[in-house]
């Protein structure tokens, strides 16, 4: 996640859902303040520097997931026709498996 999310909310949120640590980028000037959610990320982040940090949390990878995304998206269209959920997924199985038979031709 990018640094939109460096909040405090967000950091307490994660960590009531179970998430330690997440992978989003802190700020630069950020404080490690005592007994806040967020603080051991900032010590990580101002311990490992930020190339060891995205290296840890595979930050900067989204965009490969974005891409494939965007580019059914442009050839298949944004929606799918069918109606039910079972059928829903068929129907994006079948654009998966031809977005694979495309990339190899």
């Amino acid at each position: 996640m990018d640094g939109a999310y460096d909040k405090e909310e967000v950091f307490k949120f994660l960590k009531e859902k179970g998430v330690n640590l997440p992978g989003i980028k802190i700020r630069k000037n950020a404080i490690a303040k005592a007994g806040s959610e967020r603080a051991e990320s900032v010590l990580q982040f101002k311990k490992f520097g930020y190339n060891s940090w995205r290296i840890v949390h595979q930050y900067g990878r989204r965009w490969a997931a974005e891409s494939v995304f965007s580019a059914i998206k442009r050839i298949f269209g944004e929606t799918v026709r069918a109606t039910s959920t079972e059928q829903m997924f068929n129907e994006i199985r079948r654009m998966l498996a031809f977005y694979s038979i495309i990339l190899s031709v």
